[in-house]
């Protein structure tokens, strides 16, 4: 079983040397890791990348492409999948590290669950205060599962919203087109969305093979980036409404519904608030709007569409319903 190792990067020579001999550690060797530079803008990095391969002589194949232009992680995740020669595939953030045991670990997994879709492997998060939800521990989640309805669930509303520390079948990410969206921030709450509709069967591993790291310099933690961030919440959003699907639609519903009171509940510096308010009050229009959601799913949008003052009377009415809801929807 061969595994490729996909690590987006991007000026990351603060994070990059313990990234790698995380990957150079595994205890498992059929590996070959892609490291993708992003068009990093610091020659050091990419330099200090090529020394420590140089230096490198165990057995896993270490490759870095260079792109000429910055595409994002999503584009680099991109490539990664498109040159990937490996079985299976996992995503690894240039800032985080993995277990000495992680791939074999989760390749065992597959030995005892041959031709599974995905391998959730646990986490341990540098900060739990900032990603509360992040580890599997005390879900509950079977060691394996083909319940494709159940799959579906909670592929999207219970597991990390994350796409490293899954190992993933090549074959179904190029077959069913599961490329990340390039362009925006955040992209992984769409690909995951994607994804999950083509997952058939999942196995879980519950000791941690994935070192979570807060890298408050990131694209999605840079105030400078706010207004990116801000049109690709709103994009995903509609993206979201366009896409439920009649054969699974009320857990669709749920979904999306629980990703507009998410960012309902977001604070943006003054002078990007009411462009967010503006830009998301359409998005609730889509929404009312859209013969995709039912009646009694339209009545919680109705409420978002409130002022914020108001809204807050109207909480008491979300944590009544969203119960109810979530027992209708998922089976």
């Amino acid at each position: 079983m061969k595994v490729s190792i996909i690590i987006p990067v991007y000026n990351a020579q603060d994070y990059i040397i313990d990234c790698l001999k995380s990957v150079m550690d595994q205890s498992y060797v059929n590996i070959e890791c892609l490291i993708i530079d992003d068009g990093s803008k610091e020659n050091y990095g990419i330099e200090l990348i090529k020394n420590i391969l140089a230096e490198y002589r165990g057995e896993i194949d270490f490759k870095l492409i260079i792109l000429e232009e910055n595409k994002g992680a999503s584009g680099a995740r991109n490539e990664g999948i498109s040159l990937a020669s490996g079985d299976y595939l996992y995503f690894l953030d240039s800032d985080d590290e993995i277990t000495s045991n992680c791939i074999s670990l989760l390749v065992a997994d597959l030995q005892n669950h041959p031709n599974a879709d995905l391998v959730q492997g646990n986490v341990l998060c540098e900060n739990e205060v900032l990603m509360p939800d992040i580890s599997l521990n005390g879900k509950g989640f079977p060691d394996f599962s083909t319940d494709k309805s159940w799959i579906r669930n909670h592929l999207f509303l219970s597991l990390p919203i994350v796409p490293w520390n899954k190992l993933i079948k090549v074959e179904l990410l190029r077959k069913e087109s599961l490329y990340f969206h390039e362009g925006i921030v955040n992209e992984d709450v769409l690909w995951l969305f994607r994804l999950r509709k083509s997952v058939k069967s999942i196995v879980f591993n519950h000791e941690v093979t994935y070192l979570h790291k807060t890298n408050l310099n990131s694209v999605m933690n840079s105030p400078k980036n706010e207004l990116k961030r801000i049109n690709s919440y709103l994009k995903i959003l509609k993206v979201f409404i366009s896409e439920i699907d009649d054969e699974n639609k009320l857990a669709d519903n749920f979904a999306v519904l629980k990703h507009f009171m998410h960012n309902k509940l977001l604070v943006f510096f003054p002078e990007n608030q009411n462009y967010f308010k503006t830009n998301f009050d359409e998005c609730l229009s889509q929404a009312l709007n859209s013969e995709k959601v039912p009646w009694y799913f339209k009545l919680m949008y109705f409420t978002m569409k409130l002022p914020g003052k108001t809204y807050k009377y109207f909480l008491w009415f979300w944590k009544k319903n969203l119960g109810l809801l979530y027992r209708i929807s998922i089976k």
